[in-house]
Protein backbone atom coordinates (compact mmCIF):
# COMPACT_ATOMS: atom_id res chain seq x y z
CA UNK A 1 0.00 0.00 0.00
CA UNK A 2 0.94 3.55 -0.62
CA UNK A 3 0.32 6.24 1.68
CA UNK A 4 0.32 9.84 0.78
CA UNK A 5 -0.27 12.72 3.32
CA UNK A 6 -0.98 16.82 3.43
CA UNK A 7 -2.02 18.78 6.20
CA UNK A 8 -4.44 21.58 6.18
CA UNK A 9 -5.92 23.78 8.53
CA UNK A 10 -8.97 21.65 9.54
CA UNK A 11 -9.20 19.44 12.79
CA UNK A 12 -10.92 17.14 11.32
CA UNK A 13 -9.16 14.48 9.15
CA UNK A 14 -10.07 12.43 6.29
CA UNK A 15 -8.55 8.78 4.98
CA UNK A 16 -9.88 7.46 1.81
CA UNK A 17 -8.88 4.31 -0.03
CA UNK A 18 -8.41 4.09 -3.36
CA UNK A 19 -8.53 0.70 -5.10
CA UNK A 20 -7.70 -0.27 -8.55
CA UNK A 21 -11.47 -2.28 -8.86
CA UNK A 22 -13.53 -0.19 -11.09
CA UNK A 23 -15.78 -1.34 -13.82
CA UNK A 24 -13.03 -0.65 -16.43
CA UNK A 25 -11.74 -3.98 -15.19
CA UNK A 26 -14.75 -6.01 -16.12
CA UNK A 27 -14.69 -4.93 -19.66
CA UNK A 28 -14.29 -7.03 -22.56
CA UNK A 29 -15.50 -10.62 -20.60
CA UNK A 30 -13.21 -10.51 -17.45
CA UNK A 31 -15.80 -10.24 -15.17
CA UNK A 32 -19.28 -9.76 -15.60
CA UNK A 33 -20.63 -5.92 -15.89
CA UNK A 34 -21.61 -4.25 -12.62
CA UNK A 35 -19.57 -6.75 -10.28
CA UNK A 36 -17.13 -3.67 -9.27
CA UNK A 37 -20.18 -2.11 -8.25
CA UNK A 38 -22.12 -4.77 -6.53
CA UNK A 39 -18.58 -5.47 -4.46
CA UNK A 40 -18.51 -2.48 -3.35
CA UNK A 41 -21.45 -2.27 -2.17
CA UNK A 42 -20.99 -5.79 -0.46
CA UNK A 43 -17.64 -4.64 1.29
CA UNK A 44 -19.19 -1.66 2.14
CA UNK A 45 -22.68 -3.02 3.31
CA UNK A 46 -21.62 -5.60 6.25
CA UNK A 47 -22.68 -9.49 5.41
CA UNK A 48 -22.43 -12.37 7.15
CA UNK A 49 -19.11 -11.96 8.90
CA UNK A 50 -19.03 -8.52 9.64
CA UNK A 51 -22.29 -6.64 11.44
CA UNK A 52 -22.72 -3.31 8.95
CA UNK A 53 -25.44 -1.63 11.67
CA UNK A 54 -23.04 -1.97 14.55
CA UNK A 55 -20.01 -0.49 12.13
CA UNK A 56 -22.81 2.36 11.57
CA UNK A 57 -23.58 3.19 15.06
CA UNK A 58 -19.77 3.17 16.12
CA UNK A 59 -18.45 4.95 13.37
CA UNK A 60 -21.81 7.43 14.81
CA UNK A 61 -20.12 7.32 17.98
CA UNK A 62 -16.51 8.87 16.75
CA UNK A 63 -18.39 11.75 15.12
CA UNK A 64 -17.09 9.32 11.93
CA UNK A 65 -18.49 10.23 8.26
CA UNK A 66 -17.73 7.24 5.84
CA UNK A 67 -18.97 6.44 2.48
CA UNK A 68 -18.17 4.73 -1.00
CA UNK A 69 -18.71 4.93 -4.62
CA UNK A 70 -17.32 3.13 -7.88
CA UNK A 71 -16.12 4.75 -10.94
CA UNK A 72 -14.55 3.03 -14.22
CA UNK A 73 -11.16 3.74 -13.35
CA UNK A 74 -11.50 2.75 -9.74
CA UNK A 75 -13.49 2.25 -6.56
CA UNK A 76 -12.99 4.43 -3.23
CA UNK A 77 -14.00 4.18 0.41
CA UNK A 78 -13.90 7.13 2.85
CA UNK A 79 -13.78 8.26 6.47
CA UNK A 80 -14.08 11.36 7.81
CA UNK A 81 -13.96 12.48 11.13
CA UNK A 82 -12.18 14.72 14.45
CA UNK A 83 -8.66 14.41 14.48
CA UNK A 84 -8.86 12.91 17.91
CA UNK A 85 -11.23 10.01 16.44
CA UNK A 86 -9.30 9.44 13.38
CA UNK A 87 -7.36 6.19 14.42
CA UNK A 88 -10.52 4.35 15.84
CA UNK A 89 -12.77 5.41 12.62
CA UNK A 90 -9.48 3.86 10.36
CA UNK A 91 -9.54 1.06 12.78
CA UNK A 92 -12.92 0.36 11.73
CA UNK A 93 -12.78 0.70 8.35
CA UNK A 94 -9.96 -1.61 8.10
CA UNK A 95 -11.85 -4.13 9.55
CA UNK A 96 -14.85 -3.78 6.52
CA UNK A 97 -11.93 -3.44 3.67
CA UNK A 98 -10.08 -6.56 4.67
CA UNK A 99 -10.21 -10.77 5.40
CA UNK A 100 -13.94 -10.41 4.31
CA UNK A 101 -15.79 -13.50 3.17
CA UNK A 102 -19.21 -13.40 1.91
CA UNK A 103 -22.62 -15.46 2.07
CA UNK A 104 -25.44 -16.12 -0.30
CA UNK A 105 -27.93 -14.62 1.88
CA UNK A 106 -26.34 -11.19 1.87
CA UNK A 107 -25.77 -11.17 -1.57
CA UNK A 108 -29.30 -11.84 -2.40
CA UNK A 109 -30.50 -8.91 -0.57
CA UNK A 110 -27.41 -6.43 -2.01
CA UNK A 111 -28.73 -7.63 -5.31
CA UNK A 112 -31.91 -6.32 -4.46
CA UNK A 113 -30.72 -2.98 -3.75
CA UNK A 114 -28.59 -2.81 -6.64
CA UNK A 115 -31.86 -3.57 -9.01
CA UNK A 116 -33.50 -0.45 -7.04
CA UNK A 117 -30.89 1.80 -7.54
CA UNK A 118 -30.01 0.63 -11.35
CA UNK A 119 -34.03 1.30 -11.89
CA UNK A 120 -33.30 4.37 -10.06
CA UNK A 121 -30.99 5.54 -12.58
CA UNK A 122 -33.38 4.63 -15.47
CA UNK A 123 -35.72 7.03 -13.80
CA UNK A 124 -33.09 9.67 -14.00
CA UNK A 125 -33.33 11.91 -17.00
CA UNK A 126 -30.50 13.56 -16.28
CA UNK A 127 -28.45 10.87 -16.14
CA UNK A 128 -29.84 8.95 -18.61
CA UNK A 129 -29.25 11.44 -20.92
CA UNK A 130 -25.77 11.35 -19.91
CA UNK A 131 -24.93 8.14 -20.48
CA UNK A 132 -26.80 8.69 -23.95
CA UNK A 133 -24.73 11.32 -24.58
CA UNK A 134 -21.34 9.57 -23.40
CA UNK A 135 -22.56 6.14 -25.89
CA UNK A 136 -22.55 8.55 -28.57
CA UNK A 137 -18.94 10.43 -28.27
CA UNK A 138 -17.49 6.72 -27.78
CA UNK A 139 -17.36 3.22 -27.40
CA UNK A 140 -15.09 1.34 -25.28
CA UNK A 141 -15.23 0.63 -21.31
CA UNK A 142 -16.87 4.12 -19.84
CA UNK A 143 -19.38 4.12 -22.70
CA UNK A 144 -20.66 1.14 -20.36
CA UNK A 145 -22.76 1.72 -17.08
CA UNK A 146 -20.94 0.95 -14.23
CA UNK A 147 -23.74 -0.17 -12.98
CA UNK A 148 -24.28 -3.14 -15.01
CA UNK A 149 -27.93 -4.43 -16.13
CA UNK A 150 -30.40 -5.83 -14.14
CA UNK A 151 -29.68 -9.07 -16.23
CA UNK A 152 -25.91 -9.03 -14.85
CA UNK A 153 -26.50 -7.83 -11.71
CA UNK A 154 -28.90 -11.00 -11.09
CA UNK A 155 -25.98 -13.16 -12.62
CA UNK A 156 -23.25 -12.88 -10.45
CA UNK A 157 -22.33 -15.90 -8.25
CA UNK A 158 -21.10 -15.95 -5.15
CA UNK A 159 -18.24 -17.41 -6.25
CA UNK A 160 -17.06 -14.84 -9.03
CA UNK A 161 -17.76 -11.74 -6.39
CA UNK A 162 -15.62 -14.02 -3.67
CA UNK A 163 -12.93 -14.46 -6.53
CA UNK A 164 -13.08 -10.52 -7.66
CA UNK A 165 -12.68 -9.02 -4.07
CA UNK A 166 -9.90 -11.68 -2.85
CA UNK A 167 -8.05 -10.49 -6.24
CA UNK A 168 -8.36 -6.41 -6.22
CA UNK A 169 -9.14 -5.87 -2.38
CA UNK A 170 -5.41 -6.56 -0.83
CA UNK A 171 -3.12 -3.86 0.32
CA UNK A 172 -0.77 -4.35 -2.54
CA UNK A 173 -3.73 -2.34 -4.82
CA UNK A 174 -4.25 0.01 -2.23
CA UNK A 175 -3.56 3.99 -1.89
CA UNK A 176 -4.74 5.46 1.09
CA UNK A 177 -4.60 9.40 1.12
CA UNK A 178 -4.47 11.52 4.61
CA UNK A 179 -5.22 15.62 5.10
CA UNK A 180 -5.77 16.74 8.46
CA UNK A 181 -4.10 18.13 11.00
CA UNK A 182 -0.05 18.29 10.67
CA UNK A 183 0.18 16.09 13.76
CA UNK A 184 -1.47 13.28 12.41
CA UNK A 185 0.11 10.20 13.41
CA UNK A 186 0.27 8.68 9.77
CA UNK A 187 2.16 5.55 10.53
CA UNK A 188 0.07 4.60 12.88
CA UNK A 189 -2.78 4.46 10.38
CA UNK A 190 -1.24 2.66 7.52
CA UNK A 191 -0.36 0.04 10.01
CA UNK A 192 -4.63 -1.31 10.23
CA UNK A 193 -3.60 -2.12 6.75
CA UNK A 194 0.00 -3.79 6.87
CA UNK A 195 2.01 -0.28 6.82
CA UNK A 196 3.17 1.74 3.53
CA UNK A 197 5.43 -0.09 1.05
CA UNK A 198 5.66 3.20 -1.68
CA UNK A 199 3.50 1.33 -3.95
CA UNK A 200 0.26 -0.08 -5.20
CA UNK A 201 -0.48 -2.04 -7.90
CA UNK A 202 -2.76 -0.50 -11.08
CA UNK A 203 -4.37 -2.85 -14.04
CA UNK A 204 -3.19 -1.18 -17.26
CA UNK A 205 -6.52 -0.41 -19.62
CA UNK A 206 -5.92 -2.94 -22.79
CA UNK A 207 -9.37 -2.09 -24.21
CA UNK A 208 -9.41 1.35 -25.10
CA UNK A 209 -12.01 3.72 -25.61
CA UNK A 210 -12.68 5.19 -28.96
CA UNK A 211 -14.17 8.06 -30.41
CA UNK A 212 -16.93 7.98 -33.04
CA UNK A 213 -17.09 9.51 -36.65
CA UNK A 214 -20.73 10.41 -36.11
CA UNK A 215 -21.03 14.34 -36.13
CA UNK A 216 -24.68 15.02 -35.08
CA UNK A 217 -27.44 13.37 -32.98
CA UNK A 218 -31.04 14.28 -32.14
CA UNK A 219 -32.12 12.03 -29.45
CA UNK A 220 -35.96 12.47 -28.43
CA UNK A 221 -36.70 12.03 -24.99
CA UNK A 222 -39.18 12.30 -22.13
CA UNK A 223 -37.88 15.67 -21.53
CA UNK A 224 -40.21 18.88 -21.22
CA UNK A 225 -37.54 21.35 -22.52
CA UNK A 226 -34.51 20.23 -24.92
CA UNK A 227 -30.80 19.89 -24.15
CA UNK A 228 -28.39 21.01 -26.23
CA UNK A 229 -24.26 19.62 -26.20
CA UNK A 230 -21.68 20.73 -28.41
CA UNK A 231 -18.76 18.67 -27.97
CA UNK A 232 -14.83 18.71 -29.20
CA UNK A 233 -12.49 16.01 -28.77
CA UNK A 234 -9.71 16.92 -25.90
CA UNK A 235 -7.20 15.88 -24.05
CA UNK A 236 -6.67 12.69 -21.85
CA UNK A 237 -5.67 12.09 -18.48
CA UNK A 238 -2.09 13.61 -17.53
CA UNK A 239 -2.05 16.30 -20.34
CA UNK A 240 -0.60 19.46 -19.16
CA UNK A 241 -2.69 20.78 -21.75
CA UNK A 242 -6.29 20.38 -20.62
CA UNK A 243 -5.14 23.13 -17.85
CA UNK A 244 -5.20 25.85 -20.40
CA UNK A 245 -8.99 24.25 -21.09
CA UNK A 246 -9.68 24.31 -17.55
CA UNK A 247 -8.47 28.21 -17.54
CA UNK A 248 -10.18 29.21 -20.93
CA UNK A 249 -13.88 27.83 -19.92
CA UNK A 250 -13.70 30.39 -16.38
CA UNK A 251 -13.91 33.51 -18.88
CA UNK A 252 -15.06 31.61 -22.11
CA UNK A 253 -18.40 28.95 -21.22
CA UNK A 254 -18.71 28.69 -17.28
CA UNK A 255 -19.73 31.27 -14.77
CA UNK A 256 -22.18 34.32 -15.30
CA UNK A 257 -19.84 36.42 -16.60
CA UNK A 258 -18.64 34.26 -19.67
CA UNK A 259 -19.01 35.02 -22.82
CA UNK A 260 -21.33 32.59 -23.83
CA UNK A 261 -23.81 33.42 -20.98
CA UNK A 262 -23.76 36.83 -21.49
CA UNK A 263 -24.96 36.30 -25.78
CA UNK A 264 -26.91 34.13 -24.77
CA UNK A 265 -29.04 34.39 -21.96
CA UNK A 266 -27.90 37.88 -20.71
CA UNK A 267 -28.45 39.35 -24.56
CA UNK A 268 -31.15 37.52 -25.57
CA UNK A 269 -32.88 35.77 -23.21
CA UNK A 270 -32.61 32.20 -25.30
CA UNK A 271 -31.45 30.31 -22.02
CA UNK A 272 -31.80 30.11 -18.41
CA UNK A 273 -27.97 29.06 -18.21
CA UNK A 274 -25.34 27.63 -19.97
CA UNK A 275 -21.90 25.88 -18.99
CA UNK A 276 -19.72 23.47 -19.78
CA UNK A 277 -17.89 20.32 -18.77
CA UNK A 278 -14.48 19.09 -19.48
CA UNK A 279 -14.46 15.14 -19.07
CA UNK A 280 -10.95 13.60 -18.97
CA UNK A 281 -10.30 9.71 -18.82
CA UNK A 282 -7.12 7.79 -19.02
CA UNK A 283 -7.23 7.57 -22.99
CA UNK A 284 -10.03 9.77 -23.85
CA UNK A 285 -11.33 13.59 -23.43
CA UNK A 286 -13.70 16.24 -24.54
CA UNK A 287 -14.14 19.59 -23.70
CA UNK A 288 -18.60 20.42 -23.46
CA UNK A 289 -20.80 23.32 -23.90
CA UNK A 290 -24.30 22.27 -22.51
CA UNK A 291 -27.33 24.30 -22.24
CA UNK A 292 -31.21 23.28 -21.54
CA UNK A 293 -33.69 25.85 -23.85
CA UNK A 294 -36.57 25.84 -26.07
CA UNK A 295 -36.14 23.18 -28.98
CA UNK A 296 -36.93 25.92 -31.46
CA UNK A 297 -34.23 27.71 -29.96
CA UNK A 298 -31.83 25.25 -30.55
CA UNK A 299 -30.70 26.44 -33.88
CA UNK A 300 -29.84 29.84 -32.63
CA UNK A 301 -28.29 28.79 -29.62
CA UNK A 302 -25.67 26.66 -31.98
CA UNK A 303 -24.93 29.29 -34.44
CA UNK A 304 -24.24 31.73 -31.37
CA UNK A 305 -21.81 28.93 -29.72
CA UNK A 306 -20.27 28.55 -33.25
CA UNK A 307 -20.22 32.34 -33.70
CA UNK A 308 -18.48 33.10 -30.30
CA UNK A 309 -15.70 29.92 -30.54
CA UNK A 310 -14.71 31.49 -34.47
CA UNK A 311 -14.37 35.08 -32.57
CA UNK A 312 -13.04 33.34 -29.31
CA UNK A 313 -9.98 31.70 -32.00
CA UNK A 314 -9.42 35.16 -34.66
CA UNK A 315 -8.61 37.49 -31.31
CA UNK A 316 -8.18 35.14 -28.44
CA UNK A 317 -8.52 36.21 -24.66
CA UNK A 318 -8.64 40.49 -23.11
CA UNK A 319 -5.81 40.75 -20.53
CA UNK A 320 -9.11 41.28 -18.21
CA UNK A 321 -10.33 37.96 -19.17
CA UNK A 322 -7.01 36.78 -18.14
CA UNK A 323 -7.07 38.41 -14.61
CA UNK A 324 -10.60 37.19 -14.50
CA UNK A 325 -9.85 33.47 -14.97
CA UNK A 326 -6.53 33.79 -12.73
CA UNK A 327 -8.52 34.95 -9.89
CA UNK A 328 -11.71 32.73 -10.24
CA UNK A 329 -9.64 29.16 -11.28
CA UNK A 330 -7.67 29.97 -7.93
CA UNK A 331 -10.36 30.61 -5.56
CA UNK A 332 -12.00 27.54 -6.85
CA UNK A 333 -9.11 25.44 -5.65
CA UNK A 334 -8.67 27.40 -2.76
CA UNK A 335 -12.20 26.63 -1.69
CA UNK A 336 -11.58 22.76 -2.54
CA UNK A 337 -8.08 22.09 -0.43
CA UNK A 338 -9.67 24.28 2.71
CA UNK A 339 -11.00 21.00 3.65
CA UNK A 340 -10.08 17.78 4.55
CA UNK A 341 -12.77 16.43 2.53
CA UNK A 342 -12.13 18.56 -0.71
CA UNK A 343 -8.06 18.21 0.30
CA UNK A 344 -8.48 14.75 0.11
CA UNK A 345 -10.09 14.07 -2.78
CA UNK A 346 -7.53 16.15 -5.03
CA UNK A 347 -4.93 14.45 -3.31
CA UNK A 348 -6.65 11.21 -4.22
CA UNK A 349 -6.89 11.64 -8.07
CA UNK A 350 -3.83 13.40 -8.44
CA UNK A 351 -1.52 10.59 -6.72
CA UNK A 352 -3.72 7.96 -8.01
CA UNK A 353 -3.39 9.17 -11.91
CA UNK A 354 0.30 9.93 -11.13
CA UNK A 355 -0.60 13.58 -11.81
CA UNK A 356 1.83 16.79 -10.37
CA UNK A 357 0.99 18.13 -6.92
CA UNK A 358 -1.25 20.96 -6.58
CA UNK A 359 1.25 23.56 -6.08
CA UNK A 360 2.36 22.82 -9.19
CA UNK A 361 -1.14 23.91 -11.08
CA UNK A 362 -1.62 26.71 -8.84
CA UNK A 363 1.95 28.06 -9.80
CA UNK A 364 0.89 27.49 -13.53
CA UNK A 365 -2.38 29.38 -13.25
CA UNK A 366 -0.45 32.31 -12.37
CA UNK A 367 2.00 32.69 -15.22
CA UNK A 368 -1.04 31.64 -17.52
CA UNK A 369 -1.35 33.73 -20.52
CA UNK A 370 -3.37 34.40 -23.62
CA UNK A 371 -0.44 32.94 -26.04
CA UNK A 372 -0.12 29.95 -23.28
CA UNK A 373 -3.36 28.72 -23.56
CA UNK A 374 -4.23 29.77 -27.50
CA UNK A 375 -2.63 26.70 -29.03
CA UNK A 376 -4.23 24.20 -26.86
CA UNK A 377 -8.10 25.84 -27.91
CA UNK A 378 -7.04 26.10 -31.66
CA UNK A 379 -6.93 22.46 -31.76
CA UNK A 380 -10.02 21.38 -29.24
CA UNK A 381 -12.06 24.23 -31.32
CA UNK A 382 -11.45 22.48 -34.95
CA UNK A 383 -14.51 22.29 -36.68
CA UNK A 384 -13.88 19.08 -37.71
CA UNK A 385 -13.14 17.89 -34.20
CA UNK A 386 -16.77 18.98 -32.93
CA UNK A 387 -19.90 16.70 -32.47
CA UNK A 388 -23.42 17.86 -31.54
CA UNK A 389 -26.08 15.98 -29.38
CA UNK A 390 -29.30 17.49 -28.75
CA UNK A 391 -32.01 15.99 -26.65
CA UNK A 392 -35.53 17.04 -27.69
CA UNK A 393 -38.99 16.72 -26.34
CA UNK A 394 -40.61 13.43 -27.98
CA UNK A 395 -42.20 14.20 -31.15
CA UNK A 396 -40.29 17.08 -31.63
CA UNK A 397 -37.78 15.45 -33.95
CA UNK A 398 -37.63 18.26 -37.08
Amino acid sequence: MKVIFSACGSRKATVRITIDAGSIVEYGGTWTPGIAHLTEHMVFQGCGDFDQDILNKQMASLGADHNAGTWHNRVGFYVEAPAENINKAVELMALTLLNRTFDQESLDKEKLVVLVEERNGRDDIDATIRDRLISFLCKGPIAVPIIGTAESIVSISLEELQAFYDHYYKPSRMLMTITGPSDLNCDELASHFGGDTGRFLRTKDKHANKHLKSRRLVWPADVKQARMFIAHKAFSMGDVRSKDLYFMSRFFSNGVDSRLFYELRQKRGLCYGIGSSIVIEDDIGWFIIHTKTSDENIPACTRLVYKEIKKFLENGPTEEEIIRAKNKYISDIYGFIETSYGLNTMLEMRAFNNLPPIENSINAIKRMTANKIMPACREVFQKDNRKVFICVPQGDVK
